[in-house]
């Protein structure tokens, strides 16, 4: 039965045929998602570019609603092929562990296998996980990025057009659903539920503190939400392990808090976006009226993430670590107003 699933999972990936429900997708046995990972790995080579993303580790494949494929690759800098250059054992407790992270209820995707190749063409270290439901935060940044929330209003044609020519009634109405954007990503992350925000910190903390082969990567780039709740992609994978100290949880607190602020900091793409283009009209587009009221429901959520993160959490900034408390200023002086801004930092207790 299993293997028929799986065959039917290919034929969706790969020949476009219907897709499988997803409940017996994420029900399958440990056996058959390693079979799935191994039937995957040499057609990853006909993945087109557009649905992969490269990084220093390697590269991602998004292969269906469900799943990615993540392969590490050897670095140009080094002779090492990925298996020498990251070692199996580390690669085996990462996955372990973010496994167990999961199976806890963290705010992490899933890990369904994961298989060592050590020579020939596919050589490397893959992942197949669960691809996590929304996208990034602030995802569409650039107005380049904003096509998929104006489909309705043209064509892909029409749209660089606009972009090109910078006037005229479609240029004007992408810039305003491109700064509505922002304005509606930071009500919704204001709005999330308490179990949902505290899941998130915790699970920033849990990470810190007691993985050995995992570190959290907390930035827009490396949080998927869709709406309602977060998932924490892509953890940096050690190749040596971590072991850690009582000073660490300690400061571990204090990296708990900066990440949560750091969420909100790339609304500066907005701003920077209104101060780089002056000839728009200002008074038409109510670009005032945005910048001020976005800076309020920032503040407003921000307010209410950092109080969260004392009640769960209990950072203390230290008189003596002023860059803490600075790079907490840095993230927010851009984003919200002077006197939020002060209100903020006011939250956070010191020591």
């Amino acid at each position: 039965m299993e293997e028929k699933i799986i065959e039917k999972i290919l034929a969706h990936m790969f020949l476009g045929e219907d897709k499988v429900d997803s409940k017996l997708v994420k029900n399958l046995s440990e056996q058959s998602y390693n079979n799935l990972l191994l039937a995957i790995i040499p057609n990853l080579k006909n993945i087109p570019k557009s649905k992969t993303a490269s990084g220093d580790e390697g590269r991602v494949y998004f292969l269906d609603e469900d799943f990615v494929v993540k392969r590490y690759v050897g670095s140009y800098l080094s002779r090492y092929n990925p298996v020498d250059r990251f070692g199996v054992y580390a690669f085996d407790k990462y996955c372990s562990e973010m496994k167990e992270f999961w199976e806890k209820g963290l705010s992490v995707n899933r890990y369904y296998a994961n298989v060592t190749i050590n020579q020939g063409s596919d050589s490397g270290l893959y992942i197949l996980q669960e691809r996590a439901k929304g996208k990034t935060l602030f995802e569409e940044n650039t107005l380049e990025k904003t096509f998929s929330l104006l489909k309705d209003f043209c064509t892909k044609e029409e749209f660089n057009l606009a972009l090109k020519e910078r006037k005229g009634e479609l240029y004007e109405t992408i810039v305003r659903i491109f700064l509505d954007n922002f304005y509606e990503t930071d009500k919704a992350l204001g709005n999330v539920s308490d179990s949902v925000l505290e899941n998130l910190i915790l699970s920033d903390q849990d990470l810190l503190n007691d993985s050995r082969f995992a570190y959290p990567d907390i930035k827009s780039d490396n949080i998927i939400f869709d709406g309602k709740r977060y998932t924490i992609i892509d953890t940096a994978f050690l190749s040596n392990a971590h072991t850690h100290s009582s000073d660490e949880e300690e400061y571990n607190k204090i990296m708990v808090m900066r990440d949560m602020i750091s969420l909100f900091k790339d609304n500066l793409f907005a701003y920077n976006f209104i101060d780089t283009n002056k000839a728009l009209d200002a008074k038409k587009l109510k670009l005032s009226d945005f910048e001020m009221e976005n800076k309020l429901i920032t503040a407003k959520a921000v307010k209410r993430y950092v109080a969260a993160v004392n009640d769960l959490v209990s950072p203390i900034f230290r008189e003596t670590r002023v860059y803490d408390i600075d790079a907490c200023k840095q993230m927010l002086s851009p984003v919200v107003s002077k006197e939020d801004l002060n209100d903020i930092l006011n939250q956070l207790q010191r020591g």
